[in-house]
């Protein structure tokens, strides 16, 4: 049976959340970790609305779309402005690889099962 819960199939399940959470949050850098959480947030509600379909390659894009948009909020939130942005760090540019992988190794396991 395994360790996820019954109603796995309309839930969002990120795998790495713990791993890529923690470690930018170890790091300290918040505005990372604070994204990262504000839209693994997004993507559970909109699955459990039916918003979206779940699909085991959504935290793998919520991992991107991580990558990409806190630079962004950590530059508004710094300088007001956007002349301010640094590049993701190697440590955050890694957790987002591991989580991508991840999300696909997932995808193609559930894609084998139901053949």
């Amino acid at each position: 049976m395994g360790y996820k819960s019954p109603d796995e199939k309309n839930n969002y399940n990120d795998d790495a959340f713990g791993l890529v959470f923690l470690a930018s949050a170890f790091e300290g850098n918040v505005d990372f970790a604070g994204t990262f959480l504000v839209l693994s947030a997004i993507g559970a509600i909109s699955i459990s609305r039916g918003i979206l379909q779940k699909d085991d390659r959504l935290p793998g894009v919520v991992a991107v779309f991580t990558l990409l948009l806190a630079p962004i909020v950590s530059s508004i939130r710094l300088t007001g402005s956007l002349d301010n942005m640094s590049l993701p760090t190697t440590v955050e540019f890694g957790l987002v690889i591991i989580s991508v992988v991840w999300s696909f190794v997932n995808w193609k396991q559930q894609e084998e099962s139901i053949r």
